[in-house]
């Protein structure tokens, strides 16, 4: 269930993934959760115009302390503002234009199997309430470097932020950016999901 000021609308995707990029240096190094849902089609408030919603944080978001997915259970994450200390935003609502969140709060209520229980809820820009509840689907980690160009070291780079053996790494095609430097893609999904 999604609820964005009087109105409900049932959910056409939600999911949970990681994102490791690397570029040049290993400074430019992250790690960070992504959260993405995607509501039907429904009507908003008084205005019975037609939209479907969408709640997703941007650039995605961090989280200490946790070096395995399956260690999400229990954590609750915060802003007061649109960005918190790290700069990372509290996420979007998409409807007709895209309105930011100034205030969210991010609780992993339970996992079952590669799905975790979520409750979102937080107040937009326009001062707009919003709430989601309901499943997340984890389906992995998606990574995007400059400069890991196989497994081993892939592997490598990622054992500070996660824990690789619970993953199943497939390389994916990469690509070139416009100053020639290549970009290697790889799809780490879970192996266990119990």
């Amino acid at each position: 269930m999604f609820k964005l000021g009087e109105s409900e609308f049932e959910i056409k995707e939600a999911d949970l993934t990681a994102a490791f990029r690397t570029w040049d240096d290993e400074e430019d190094t992250e790690f960070v959760w992504v959260i993405y849902i995607k509501m039907e089609e429904g009507t908003l408030d008084e205005d019975e115009e037609t939209v479907s919603p969408c709640l997703y944080h941007e650039n995605g978001f961090r989280i200490e302390d946790v070096h395995s997915w399956k260690e999400l259970e229990g954590v609750t994450l915060e802003w007061d503002e649109e960005e918190n200390d790290n700069g990372e935003d509290a996420g979007y609502i998409q409807t007709f234009d895209t309105e930011i969140i100034t205030e969210g709060r991010i609780e992993f209520l339970k996992r079952n199997g590669r799905k975790y229980l979520v409750k979102w809820s937080g107040v937009t820009e326009y001062e707009t309430p919003f709430e989601f509840e309901g499943e997340l689907d984890f389906s992995g980690i998606l990574v995007d470097s400059a400069s890991i160009p196989n497994q081993e070291e892939l592997e490598a780079a990622m054992t500070p932020f996660i824990d690789m053996e619970e993953f199943e790494c497939v390389p994916e095609s990469g690509y070139d950016k416009d100053d020639g430097e290549r970009h290697y893609r790889w799809t780490c999904v879970p192996k266990d999901v119990f």
